[in-house]
């Protein structure tokens, strides 16, 4: 019977993380006003990073949705659904804070969806952070919240669009990994 050795199981799983551009693109200052607490940054104190060769379609979705400027669900739908190059709703994206030197793999990655999804802990419990350059595990990002009854609108383009609901890994997010159940319970609680 084979079994996978744990360098065989890291490396088909989790060890390929694309190359992201070195450039970010900010985040547009929101029409909508959200408090930003103190110690952390506001969407408009952010940048996203996209993955190599991504274009131009899913990079305007995506600041749309996080600066929540794109304020009309068809825009988001006609952006994905484009007949050339439409958005790609599955897109996972890497935020830092303006002016933050991270490498192109370095940074913490949200799918798309996620970061449509507002913090309705009145930004008490931090949902989204960002990379900063003194600081790996990242700094608190208060996002603008959608105007009433949008918020819906836009997860539902997202998913109607294709988006990955697992969030882009076989892993979940949060989850140590030596609790996610593809790994075998015998290997050592450590990679």
């Amino acid at each position: 019977e084979y079994r996978m050795s744990q360098s065989d199981w890291y490396d088909e799983h989790l060890a390929w993380t694309p190359e992201y551009e070195e450039h970010g693109v900010a985040i547009p200052p929101s029409a909508t006003a959200v408090a930003v607490p103190e110690g952390w940054l506001g969407a408009d104190d952010i940048e996203a990073r996209f993955p190599e060769g991504t274009n131009d379609a899913t990079k305007q979705l995506a600041v749309g949705l996080i600066s929540r400027t794109i304020t009309d669900v068809q825009e988001a739908t006609d952006l994905i659904r484009h007949e050339q190059e439409g958005a790609d709703p599955c897109v996972m994206i890497r935020l830092r804070k303006k002016g933050s030197s991270t490498s192109s793999t370095e940074g913490i990655i949200y799918p798309l969806l996620s970061l449509v999804i507002d913090n309705k802990s009145d930004h008490t419990i931090p949902t989204v952070q960002a990379q900063t350059h003194d600081n790996y595990r990242g700094c608190p990002v208060a996002l603008p919240l959608w105007p009433d009854g949008l918020e819906e609108g836009m997860i539902t383009a997202v998913i109607d669009g294709g988006a990955d609901l697992t969030g882009g890994s076989r892993l979940s997010w949060g989850i140590p990994r030596y609790q996610h159940p593809d790994i075998p319970s015998e290997w050592p609680h450590t990679f």
